[in-house]
């Protein structure tokens, strides 16, 4: 059998469809669909991708000849190291033989990132920190998989475990009628992020037109091509889908 590790002979290489791609871009696209492959279970061609990812990590520009590869090299070494860490949680849980060795590779993928860290003032250490946490959390071992999210979310650096999704996020876990969701929802305070991320649990509670019109306020009030107005412009029109 082909290892996890081989790329299938039909994996389209990645420099032909990033060429011209920003770096940013090129991370985002690379790792985003090593993601979908997994989620689809092709394990070579995820794991493939997931090579070209770490190898574009050190390209900092294009071939200028050609004007073709894959650029994907952060402006910082701890960026850098960053998204090293994130192909390497998703390639040990694409490897591993079992939760537990996962759950193994995990954690030393995060303790290395941990000595590399460096505050390079985009927060990216703490994101994948965050993402190699919650990996861990769902694989679960076979006891309260919900309790083990409610505590990973909640043990999550402090960047990340108070933006507005996350703290949504943690509400959701602990049920949306509890005490603690309640007092978790109440600190959350009226920013256009809190209304964004209280919308998302509107529409997914059925209040269609409760999500709607606080989603209008908030693209009513963004100037254009902001990420806050793309995102609650998106959410939007799933609201508006709803309705009469």
């Amino acid at each position: 059998a082909a290892s996890k590790f081989q790329k299938s002979k039909g994996q389209q290489q990645p420099g032909v469809v990033l060429s011209g791609a920003t770096p940013h871009q090129a991370r985002l696209a690379l790792y985003n669909r090593a993601l979908v492959q997994a989620r689809l279970g092709l394990g070579d061609d995820a794991a493939g991708t997931i090579e070209s990812l770490r190898s574009a990590l050190g390209v900092k520009h294009a071939d200028p000849k050609t004007g073709r590869g894959v650029a994907a090299a952060p402006a910082s070494d701890g960026d850098r190291a960053a998204w090293l860490a994130r192909a390497e949680g998703l390639r040990a849980v694409l490897a591993a033989d079992g939760n537990g060795a996962a759950a193994a590779a995990l954690e030393r993928a995060a303790a290395g990132l941990e000595e590399r860290k460096e505050d390079d003032g985009c927060g990216a250490a703490d994101y994948a920190l965050s993402e190699l946490a919650l990996r861990r959390a769902a694989l679960g071992d076979g006891g309260d998989r919900r309790a083990a999210l409610i505590d990973a979310v909640g043990s999550l650096p402090e960047s990340v475990r108070s933006r507005p999704g996350t703290v949504v996020t943690l509400a959701s876990l602990h049920g949306l009628g509890t005490d603690e969701a309640r007092a978790l929802l109440s600190g959350l305070g009226d920013g256009k992020a809190a209304r964004v991320a209280l919308a998302g649990i509107a529409i997914d509670d059925g209040r269609h037109d409760e999500a709607a019109d606080s989603l209008e306020a908030v693209v009513d009030g963004e100037e254009d091509g902001t990420e806050a107005r793309r995102t609650a412009t998106a959410m939007l029109v799933r609201a508006l889908s709803y309705t009469d």
